[in-house]
């Protein structure tokens, strides 16, 4: 059973199975509507073709009387010292090999290269330029007489959709759909995985200057037509049991779009910081038993050995939040959601940094302690804050500098 685009494309080679005594059966949506039968080489010779119809075709269409005049293509191009490409259509399709296949939950392509425009809600210093992204696109195969999918469709379906283009919730399902569109028949889901690093422009905290900063995506796009044909009561009995990430429509076509990103900020111990303050006071009430001045107390303190008798300790820290967007989502709120992630923990990582800029910093992981559990609560109500975001799941790890494991802390909001 071959559905209706791959009998287009394939035509001749139908044709061809057809003359030599298979029962070829065309199918709409996986369900059979008719068959292509060879007529008997005693009927053809009786048949013509309509005189009007004749005259009306394109003089490049007509062929001569006598068909053993023109010669082969071999000939042609041995004649003329170049070699002829065959026509698509005359070339082997190991996908048109009949046989009773299982299904596959997931068939395509991963790591495809490709170059996307920066977001839309990106700096717009930054919006003309082009981001290299990796891309994985596949659909389901249903359980059929196809042996495999076209890849090569769904490659050059993501050369012209995402090319150069930026990304949006509306092009991603576009794309999804071009790849169920170009598998009619045979697939009733897709699904993506595009990666890419944003670069966003972040100033420094105290000097004039600034630089670059690359914030890992990841966006996942999923589309599901599997309630497509079916009765409106159908759809909605489907509906209430389908997966809670899926944003339902009343076309019986459902899509989800999540975005995966990762922030890199500093952490300072409250415990560790506690410690620090109370060896610093004993030290400064051994050395100064009487009334001191604080200009005294000050020179003290300036001074490496005294000053630094003990620091606490501070290390590098990872935050990774999946977000699934609202079904009303028209951009992706990737810049209002990173700078709305730093306010809450307040001590991202920079990028031009002066002594000025590392002394404000300084000041800031200073009067900024928290504990891993401490980072995710904030991450928490910031994420609850923004509109945009149906769902999510957030992980908070402190990349211990005095232990050799790591600090986690994970939240997830309704079942995520």
């Amino acid at each position: 059973m071959i559905n209706i685009h791959e009998a287009k494309t394939h035509f001749s080679k139908l044709i061809e199975r057809a003359e030599a005594g298979e029962d070829v059966v065309i199918a709409r949506a996986g369900k059979p509507v008719c068959k292509l039968v060879a007529i008997p080489p005693s009927v053809r010779r009786g048949l013509k073709l309509d005189s009007d119809v004749a005259r009306n075709a394109s003089p490049a269409l007509n062929a001569p009387a006598d068909l053993s005049a023109v010669p082969l293509s071999r000939d042609l191009s041995r004649a003329s010292g170049t070699a002829l490409l065959p026509h698509s259509a005359n070339l082997p399709d190991a996908q048109l090999q009949s046989g009773a296949y299982t299904g596959l939950q997931w068939v395509g392509m991963e790591n495809i290269a490709i170059a996307i425009a920066q977001p839309l809600l990106a700096t717009p210093a930054a919006q003309a330029m082009l981001l290299p992204a990796m891309l994985d696109l596949g659909v389901d195969l249903l359980p059929a007489t196809s042996r495999g999918i076209h890849m090569s469709r769904l490659y050059l379906l993501a050369e012209q959709q995402l090319q150069a283009q930026s990304p949006t919730p509306a092009s991603l399902r576009s794309l999804l759909r071009a790849a169920l569109d170009s598998h009619q028949g045979i697939s009733e889901q897709a699904s993506l995985r595009l990666r890419f690093d944003l670069l966003l422009r972040r100033q420094a905290l105290a000097s004039e200057h600034s630089g670059w900063r690359a914030y890992p995506v990841e966006l996942h796009a999923e589309l599901d037509r599997r309630s497509r044909a079916a009765s409106a009561p159908e759809i909605i009995s489907r509906a209430a049991s389908a997966p809670e990430h899926m944003n339902f429509d009343t076309s019986g076509e459902r899509f989800a779009l999540t975005i995966h990103l990762e922030l890199l900020y500093s952490s300072t111990c409250p415990s560790s910081a506690a410690l620090t303050r109370q060896v610093l006071a004993e030290h400064v009430q051994k050395n100064y038993r009487g009334e001191a001045s604080p200009e005294a107390v000050g020179a003290w303190l300036l001074e490496a050995q005294h000053g630094s008798i003990a620091t606490a300790h501070a290390q590098r820290s990872k935050l990774r939040v999946q977000a699934l967007l609202d079904s009303e989502c028209l951009q992706l709120p990737l810049l209002e959601l990173i700078d709305g992630l730093e306010t809450a923990l307040q001590t991202p990582v920079q990028t031009a940094v002066k002594r000025i800029d590392e002394q404000a910093f300084a000041e800031r992981n200073g009067g900024n302690l928290m504990f891993v559990e401490d980072a995710l609560r904030r991450v928490r109500t910031a994420l609850e804050g923004f509109r945009q975001i149906k769902r999510f799941n957030a992980r908070t790890a402190h990349l211990e500098s005095l232990h050799a494991h790591d600090a986690v802390a994970e939240i997830s909001s309704h079942s995520f």
